[in-house]
């Protein structure tokens, strides 16, 4: 069983193929059919989210019920082609550390929390610093075999989606230039994704 991971850049779609939404992330497969006749589980979609994320500590929500049987198909809970499905991540990830056996020093004062408006720029310098020279090498000098081409147009796509999945995160309630900042760099996320499709050799 294959799939596609799109950013909502419906140029690639086939209206011959089924995808669902997971969040604003259309994720598209490749048989026809295969969604509707009951053959993509809960587990397999939760691979694929856990893929783009890198993380398997969330949980998938339809219709206001958690997916909770990896076993049972998408349709049996009443999912269908294009339907809409949240992916509800913690806000934070504890880290365990082994401690090392030296003396207790004393711990520098922690940093003050990030506000939205930080978190969003962070994301944003990371993206252009790590990602976009990657996507410009990749429309510069692409792979010269399809199967190195798919395999790097697949990992900058995935890299994106792992960016749009921050920025998703991150809570601009109450905060309408966190809000602004969200969508303008969700709409560069776009640009960046529809350059990485262009530049793959047909």
């Amino acid at each position: 069983m294959m799939r596609r991971f799109f950013g909502l850049s419906p140029d690639n779609s086939s209206p011959d193929l089924e995808a669902v939404f997971v969040n604003n992330y259309r994720i598209q497969f490749d048989t026809p059919g295969e969604l509707s006749r009951g053959k993509v589980t809960v587990g397999y979609l939760r691979k694929l989210v856990a893929d783009i994320v890198k993380t398997d500590e969330f949980t998938l929500i339809y219709a206001g019920k958690k997916l909770t049987n990896d076993n049972s198909s998408l349709v049996s809970y009443g999912i269908r082609p294009d339907s809409r499905i949240l992916c509800s991540l913690p806000k934070s990830h504890k880290k365990h550390t082994k401690s090392a056996s030296k003396p207790k020093a004393v711990p520098p004062p922690p940093a003050p929390p990030q506000s939205s408006c930080e978190k969003i720029d962070a994301l944003v310098h990371d993206t252009e610093n790590n990602i976009v020279p990657l996507i410009e090498k990749f429309e510069a000098e692409p792979p010269a075999d399809k199967k190195h081409q798919d395999l790097e147009h697949r990992k900058l796509g995935e890299l994106v989606l792992q960016k749009m999945v921050a920025l998703d995160g991150i809570d601009t309630t109450g905060d309408a230039d966190a809000r602004a900042k969200r969508k303008e760099a969700i709409n560069a996320l776009h640009k960046y994704h529809t350059r990485i499709d262009k530049a793959r050799p047909v």
